[in-house]
């Protein structure tokens, strides 16, 4: 199969930032943030969130980068970005050229730490690797984005609002948009797993979902793209993987450009950016080979 790219139009003070919501467990949740300071626009902030979940409590980390445009209080264009598995906020700042595309193109970044969830929607009895309190699939759309709208009016609405990241991250940013594209309007990933009953003997997923052979079910259809996929109706997604990736392999973008196709020609809008990078592995070379790429398509598909 030739995948060539291709366009289908087819943060002690409380702040007054604490809510409660009704997450998609069905649980109350709680949040606070460190963050007391005055924003300086050209500038990041640091900040942590500690949120409670099921009576149990957690803090994350997380960077804020404002651009010099930045006007607070007013609805802004807002980008979470997502690390890979045990990374952290750091990543993009510090790998890639992103605080300057950011500026370019007049975006807010927001970089939490989410260390090691896979960005699961739910705990099971045989799930031994827990990120926390509440899954971290569910962190960001019942934590993350009411902090942002209460605290600076950012991620305000889905046509202003974007998420995408490598690896893990990746995989995280589309399901949060196929989850909720009422509050996701543009999505994407780089080196990202999406269809996890591919991935039999993977101990990652093993650790979330219990081993395949003993919940082949779970694994198709629990946080699953291919099945998910629907919910990216009207969604712009980019797909990005280099061809060398020996960590996750380019079929599991492929599949799923594949699947985006198969729901177009059945009706519906599911348009979307796939790309393959040459001679790129798993890596940094080639995630801050596809970020100028990334951010044009943010860029483009983000309203203004």
């Amino acid at each position: 199969m030739k995948w060539t790219p291709a366009l289908i139009c087819i943060f002690y003070i409380f702040c007054g930032c604490e809510t409660v919501n009704q997450n998609q467990t069905g649980n109350k949740s709680s949040f606070s943030s460190d963050y007391s300071g005055e924003i300086q626009p050209g500038s990041w902030i640091y900040d942590k969130i500690t949120y409670t979940h099921d009576s149990q409590s957690a803090s994350v980390n997380l960077q804020i980068y404002f651009p010099k445009e930045y006007i607070k209080g007013k609805p802004f264009r807002t980008l979470i970005v997502l690390h890979g598995y045990r990374g952290s906020q750091k990543d993009w700042p510090n790998n890639t050229g992103i605080t300057a595309m950011a500026e370019r193109y007049s975006i807010v970044l927001v970089c939490p730490s989410m260390a090691n969830t896979i960005y699961e929607s739910a705990y099971f009895p045989e799930t031994t690797n827990k990120w926390g309190p509440m899954p971290g699939g569910l962190f960001v759309p019942n934590v993350l984005v009411p902090y942002l709208r209460k605290k600076f009016s950012l991620a305000s609405s889905s046509k202003l609002t974007g998420i995408f990241g490598n690896s893990t991250g990746g995989r995280g940013a589309i399901l949060a948009a196929a989850r909720n594209p009422e509050m996701f309007g543009v999505t994407g990933g780089v080196s990202g797993d999406y269809d996890p009953a591919t991935m039999p003997f993977n101990r990652l997923l093993a650790s979330v979902y219990g081993p395949y052979k003993n919940f082949e079910e779970r694994w198709q259809n629990t946080d699953n793209l291919m099945q998910m996929a629907k919910g990216l109706n009207g969604v712009p997604v980019f797909l990005g993987h280099g061809d060398k990736d020996s960590v996750v392999g380019k079929e599991q973008s492929i599949i799923l450009a594949v699947r985006l196709n198969e729901l177009e020609k059945s009706g519906g809008s599911y348009p979307k950016v796939n790309k393959v990078y040459s001679y790129k592995m798993h890596d940094w070379d080639c995630w801050r080979k596809a970020l100028p790429d990334i951010m044009n398509f943010f860029d483009e598909n983000l309203a203004k």
